[in-house]
This record gives C-alpha cells, structure tokens and sequence, in this order.
C-alpha cells in the first residue's frame, strides 16, 4: 500500500462517521445534493495526495508519513510499542506491536518508517475488529 492507499484506509476505519470521501470536492460543490446531509465534514485528497477536511478544519491528515499524526492511533492502545531495527546491512526498519490486555498480538508490521509500521499495525487491528 503506498501513502494515499493507507491514508484513505485510515479514514474510512476511523472517520467513518465524521468524514465522507469526496474526491470531485470544489468550491462549487460544498453545497452539491448527493452529499449525506448527515455528515458535518468532508475531506478530499489535494494534488500532494493528502487528505483534507474540509470546511471546518484546514488541517492535512496525513497519518502515513507524519510521525505526529501516527501516534495519534498508536496512542489508542495501552500495549503497544514501535522499536527501531538496524540491520548488518545498515538498512533500518521500524515494527509496531499492537496488544490486546492479554498481551496477545493482535496487529504488527514492519515498514520503513515509524509512521508507516504504526499505521499498517493499526489497520490490521481494526480490520480484524472489524471482520
């Protein structure tokens, strides 16, 4: 999975409820019928493949590459943690584990980067609570 396919997972797992993806969003469309009237925001991917919401918050999700937005989910688990593995090679890889409160595994991955390990961990818990 690249950044926008892990990100748009994320947002479909998590913001389910507050966000609805709208990917012909333009000014125009903020008021466009087919939108759910239920739902106060919105979010839509811009030309750095970023989620966006919108209106209300400006801010960029962008939980694949940004270490601060990836603790958000890794802080949602009391038994969690992410380690920093260097091999012989030089070539380092970061793994997050994911613990229920039997200290059972029940979501890890490894990635390239920290943010990408937590997110990859945490899709796999949620898609499993979610099967």
């Amino acid at each position: 999975m690249n950044a926008l396919e892990i990100n748009k997972r994320i947002a479909e797992l998590k913001l389910s409820d507050k966000f609805v993806f709208w990917p012909e969003y333009t000014e125009e469309s903020i008021n466009d019928s087919r939108k759910p009237a239920n739902i106060r925001y919105k979010y839509r991917v811009d030309v750095d493949q970023k989620f966006i919401p919108i209106p209300n918050d400006p801010k960029t999700i962008n939980w694949a590459e940004n270490i601060a937005e990836a603790w958000e989910l890794f802080e949602e688990n009391p038994e969690v943690y992410v380690k920093k593995l260097q091999y012989v090679d030089k070539k380092i890889d970061y793994e997050c584990v994911f613990r229920d409160s039997d200290l059972k595994v029940i979501g890890s991955a490894k990635a390239d980067t920290a943010p990408l390990a937590i997110c990859l961990a945490w899709i796999k818990v949620k898609e499993s609570n979610n099967a």
